[in-house]
């Protein structure tokens, strides 16, 4: 089990996790780097809710970024 602290703007929660898939990365920095899939486990309601719109968010920005590349 592993103890994080997820930082999402200015705020950071405690939250456990454990480590389900770890992966190489590619590219100049595979020495380096790993790409590590956890599962959170203890999300209340309210983190969940939170975590959903950031997503929603990244994935809205990402969207207008490809639609208009010259605006980001």
């Amino acid at each position: 089990m592993l103890k994080l602290i997820l930082q999402v703007d200015e705020q950071g929660f405690d939250l456990r996790a454990q480590v389900v898939k770890i992966l190489p990365v590619g590219g100049r920095m595979a020495k380096k780097l790993e790409s590590v899939a956890v599962q959170f486990l203890n999300l209340d309601r309210e983190m969940i809710e939170l975590l959903s719109k950031k997503i929603r968010d990244i994935e809205r920005e990402m969207r207008y970024r490809e639609i208009y590349p010259e605006d980001g």
